[in-house]
């Protein structure tokens, strides 16, 4: 970097496997790897103060290729963040900082971090702050027992062969022919309804339980008959099935979806808030965003935040 005119003390990365959702890639891991610099300044022009109270330096952040990884522990892992690196002219001695999850692969006497500290006494490693709302979260639903148990057999079924297919027919075919005519094909309400598939719910992923919680709560009255009638003429033995129907017809459980809701949005608040602000750094201290987190989490207030998550006014 020096030969290239630029003034800098070394890279920082972030790195997660992602597997990859199309048929094609059936067997492949791929690694995403995000490297970020900092490019800083001539020292003689810092106290020139021509930087408008801003650092005297520009960040940089670059996408690595994305690599198949073979295997989940340290040392092969390793080996594609080294490659990855490679190809924007890095390497593992000018790396200095890492961020990844609480995976095996980074941590452990032979995860990606230990590796790191024993090539470069320097390095510093950290815990993704993405992923600490996820445990939270977690935590949160893991609290909450049946009512979130339901919630994933109710997906399960939905998500089920040819289910969703079959609601959909139900609702638009004429009651002689043993539907319900609740909507007419190609209509508003059934593009309402019908549109966007329910999406899947993934252990370790409590984003996908917010996803399919807000597809799912305005359509509870309707899928509650669609089921049902789904049921009366087919002999499903699964738990799925079974639950499905029950949580669906119990006021109660379609009443505390909405908190549930509620709950997991509050979970999510650093999630949502890296998201938004990638440099957080540069907006607030790690202490006033830890508080500013667990203040949103305990807040029984029902303000306009709460309203607007469940749909309730229009603020």
């Amino acid at each position: 970097m020096q030969a290239r005119g630029l003034t800098w003390h070394g890279f920082s990365f972030a790195s997660d496997e992602s597997p990859p959702e199309k048929p094609r890639y059936c067997g492949l891991r791929f690694q995403i790897t995000y490297v970020y610099i900092l490019h800083y300044e001539p020292v003689a022009t810092w106290e020139l103060n021509i930087y408008d109270s801003q650092y005297p330096f520009r960040r940089e952040r670059l996408m690595c290729d994305i690599v198949h990884a073979p295997g989940k522990t340290g040392p092969e892992t390793l080996k594609v963040l080294e490659k990855q690196w490679l190809a924007k002219g890095l390497s593992r001695a000018d790396c200095v900082n890492g961020v990844g999850d609480g995976g095996g692969e980074n941590e452990g006497t032979q995860g990606v971090h230990s590796l790191m500290e024993l090539a470069n006494p320097g390095y510093v490693r950290r815990r993704c702050f993405g992923h600490l709302p996820w445990r939270v979260t977690d935590a949160g639903l893991n609290a909450m027992g049946q009512q979130h148990k339901s919630l994933q057999l109710l997906n399960t079924y939905l998500r089920d062969g040819t289910t969703w297919s079959r609601l959909k027919a139900i609702a638009v075919s004429p009651v002689a022919a043993g539907g319900l005519a609740l909507v007419i094909d190609g209509s508003m309400e059934y593009k309402r309804l019908f549109s966007v598939s329910p999406p899947r719910v993934m252990e370790e992923r409590p984003e996908t339980a917010a996803m399919f919680l807000e597809w799912l709560l305005p359509k509870q009255e309707t899928l509650t008959k669609l089921v049902k009638a789904d049921l009366q003429t087919r002999c499903l033995t699964s738990q799925a099935a079974a639950t499905a129907l029950e949580t669906l017809g119990s006021r109660t459980d379609c009443l505390s979806r909405h908190v549930d809701y509620v709950l997991v949005k509050k979970g999510l608040f650093l999630f949502y808030n890296c998201k938004a602000h990638p440099h957080i750094a540069s907006m607030s201290s790690f202490e006033d965003l830890i508080g500013d987190a667990a203040a949103n989490i305990l807040s029984t207030r029902v303000d306009d935040e709460f309203l607007q998550i469940v749909k309730v006014a229009d603020v």
